[in-house]
């Protein structure tokens, strides 16, 4: 009778173990469960934060107040609307109705009348757009509300609201980053950006002004021609340190260096004389060329 009062003891404390350990197997593992979507949660979001900081580069990069027409500004109207934001180029950087990268869309909005100008990034959900394969302000549903949270998608990791109203939702943010200013505010240190074109020739008694939408620092205009190596092109270099029209490098087949000149200023610079005939080259281009680089504004 004593051995199986034993016996019951010692069934009695194994099942108390067992079910003591997995209790202690269920806490470990919804804590590994927990941790697991915590960390999965925390790369999705570092990716996408990634992501939009790559863009706010692409942006200080590429982006162009001169081209954008806020410096002057004659885009800029009033505050909170959306403009196309331009690139060095003349192209489209962000359309004023946004442009979608991955998960974020973008769009440029006007700060001040004075042309400063800032960028919101949000993360929409995609049932918002009549064309998912659009997502853009154009193709929002008919009486989406834009201030909903249901129109968003949260941050995986905060579970936060992003909306495209939100202070937050803002890409340069100084009052985060000292150093993290409006674009276009006038504030910005210039940027040095290339530029290249051509020209045809013309009269040389007519000085032409060549616009390259920024301040040269150097200029070289040339004439190619067929008959190359020999004999050499026409051509002609400037830089913003050397004063006056006629102090240049230049380089050419007959007419004197004395005949040739450039003026630079703030958006371009202004050639004449022989830099306006054509090459003496048999065979040679009817335009000149010409590149360089040139400050822009930020």
């Amino acid at each position: 009778m004593q051995s199986n009062r034993a016996e019951f003891s010692q069934q009695g404390f194994g099942l108390l173990e067992v079910l003591i350990a997995a209790s202690i197997f269920a806490i470990i593992a919804a804590t590994l469960s927990n941790n697991a979507v915590f960390s999965i949660n925390a790369q999705r979001t570092t990716e996408m934060r990634g992501d939009k900081e790559a863009f706010k580069k692409r942006v200080l990069e590429h982006y162009s107040c001169y081209n954008t027409k806020t410096i002057p500004s004659t885009k800029c109207k009033k505050p909170d609307e959306y403009i196309d934001l331009e690139d060095t180029s003349g192209a489209i950087l962000i359309p004023k109705a946004g442009k979608t990268i991955g998960n974020w869309t973008y769009v440029a909005e006007c700060l001040t009348a004075a042309g400063a100008i800032n960028i919101r990034a949000v993360h929409f959900a995609p049932n918002i757009f009549l064309d998912p394969s659009k997502r853009d302000l154009d193709n929002l549903v008919p009486g989406n509300k834009l201030e909903q949270n249901i129109s968003y998608i949260n941050d995986p990791l905060t579970k936060k609201v992003i909306k495209i109203k939100d202070p937050d939702s803002f890409m340069f943010r100084p009052d985060l980053n000292r150093q993290d200013k409006p674009l276009c505010d006038g504030t910005r240190p210039p940027k040095l950006v290339p530029f290249y074109s051509h020209y045809k020739i013309g009269a040389p008694n007519q000085p032409r002004k060549i616009d390259v939408k920024g301040k040269p620092k150097f200029v070289t205009v040339f004439s190619p021609n067929k008959d190359n190596p020999l004999p050499p092109a026409d051509y002609c270099t400037k830089t913003a340190d050397m004063v006056g029209p006629n102090l240049h490098v230049c380089g050419t087949v007959k007419s004197p260096v004395g005949n040739y000149s450039i003026t630079l200023d703030d958006t371009g610079f202004t050639v004449s004389g022989d830099l306006l005939k054509a090459s003496p080259s048999p065979g040679s281009y009817q335009e000149w060329v010409y590149f360089g680089f040139k400050d822009v504004a930020n």
